[in-house]
């Protein structure tokens, strides 16, 4: 036992060491890999996209005065009201001034938004400084207060009160602003059902009018809007054929009314960890506006485009601008977003038209010379090379040929070759009209 000792630890040292290598070894061989691993890029996958978005949508009144008074969401542009309202002195409470409504909505929605609103008011009076001047010694007393219902059909999903003012100007582009402080609100507006807004005012100056104005940049009155009210849904596909099919269905309670204007710019290929780009080289299409439209689930509307060309493989960004009505009209894009979309690899078959036409003529060649071997007949060596040279040449026309496969499948709105219709009538023998005229 004693002489087995040293041999028994010189053994366990053996393997220790023997283990130690081998870590090492490992760890060497690994770190590559795990270094690899953390140092490995980010791939964005199809489906991603980006949009900047105004912090804000507005909804204006609109009308003449308060019997003609609806909502709207075009942004005024006149220098002066189009529309107002004059409100006597109602004697230490509201009167209702007007209701006004939107159009019926186009699109069924559940909406969660931030809603605020602001009023302008002047005062028509022969004495412009009469309220605050008589107010001094009952401040206050001389104010003027809004009242606002917002309503869903019956339903109310939101009412508030004014800040107090005690109006001293009638100045319609240095107006006086009550503001409805901001709200959070949930509701359903289901296609068909109005958005209304009722207006109370109380105004305590007696022997003048307050005045409550908008349609006009200066003087706009309606609603200040925080959330999706519009919401832009791109999707993009590509066909057996490479072509790209891209749709936007612009989701709001107004459908594609919202939307003034609309752009696309393909672009692409570009690296799989590439967030975005701007690099004129890579733009393969521009679109000043979209190429048709269809009907999509839900009744909405989705325009539509489709690239001219096939696309290459890789990844593929389909950047949008956008224009809405109610947006700054200086401005050239009220949303700005990006699409990423792959175009796949062509997938490997054995029913390739350059293999299988190529492996033909040259088989039906060595066949022909074979056959005419066997049947004693020698044909010049010239003409045995002119054929074969014939063969040879037919191989990059060959090439050309799209893949021998079934399952070849064009979008609805692939892009068709344009043609001529014939049309007759009681005056004439016939006119020519082409496919693109009609459309």
């Amino acid at each position: 036992m004693r002489e087995g000792g040293p041999a028994m630890l010189k053994h366990r040292s053996g393997l220790f060491l023997a283990l130690i290598l081998f870590t090492s070894s490992l760890f060497v061989a690994l770190s590559p890999s795990l270094a690899a691993a953390q140092e490995e890029p980010e791939v964005y996958p199809e489906g991603d996209m980006h949009w900047d978005m105004p912090d804000e949508n507005l909804i204006f009144l609109d009308g003449v005065n308060a019997d003609e008074a609806t909502l709207t969401r075009v942004r005024p542009t006149s220098s002066t009201p189009t529309g107002n309202e004059l409100i006597p002195y109602t004697g230490g409470s509201p009167e209702m001034v007007l209701t006004a409504e939107a159009l019926p909505a186009t699109d069924s929605v559940n909406l969660t938004l931030n809603i605020s609103a602001f009023f302008h008011f002047t005062l028509n009076s022969p004495v412009i400084t009469y309220c605050k001047q008589t107010s001094l010694l009952n401040p206050g007393g001389k104010a003027t207060t809004l009242y606002m219902r917002l309503l869903v059909g019956d339903k109310e999903i939101m009412s508030g009160v004014s800040n107090s003012v005690v109006l001293s100007t009638n100045d319609a582009a240095a107006p006086h602003n009550l503001t409805i402080e901001e709200q959070e609100v949930e509701f359903i507006l289901a296609q068909h059902e109005i958005l209304s807004l009722e207006i109370s005012v109380e105004h305590n100056c007696e022997g003048t009018q307050a005045q409550l104005n908008w349609g006009s940049f200066g003087s706009m009155s309606g609603l200040v809007i925080k959330g999706d009210l519009v919401r832009p849904d791109p999707r993009a596909s590509v066909d057996d054929l490479g072509f790209a099919h891209i749709e936007l269905v612009p989701i709001s309670p107004w459908g594609s009314e919202e939307i003034s204007k609309v752009g696309l710019m393909i672009f692409g290929p570009v690296l799989p960890d590439e967030y975005d780009t701007d690099d004129r080289d890579l733009a393969i299409e521009s679109f000043d506006s979209p190429m048709g439209e269809r009907k999509v689930e839900g009744n909405r509307t989705a325009w539509t485009w489709v690239s001219t060309k096939p696309l290459s493989p890789g990844h593929h960004l389909a950047k949008f601008c956008i224009q809405t009505i109610d947006g700054n009209t200086l401005s050239e894009c009220h949303f700005i977003g990006r699409y990423r979309f792959i175009v796949p690899e062509e997938e490997t078959t054995i029913f390739t038209a350059a293999l299988w036409m190529s492996l033909s003529s040259l088989l039906l060649l060595i066949g022909w010379i074979g056959f005419s071997l066997k049947e004693g007949i020698f044909y010049p060596p010239q003409m045995i090379g002119a054929f074969l040279v014939m063969a040879l040449l037919l191989i990059p026309l060959q090439m050309q040929l799209p893949d021998l496969d079934n399952n070849i499948h064009a979008g609805d709105d692939s892009p068709t070759s344009d043609f001529s219709l014939l049309v007759f009538n009681n005056n004439s023998n016939g006119t020519s009209i082409s496919l693109s005229q009609l459309l």
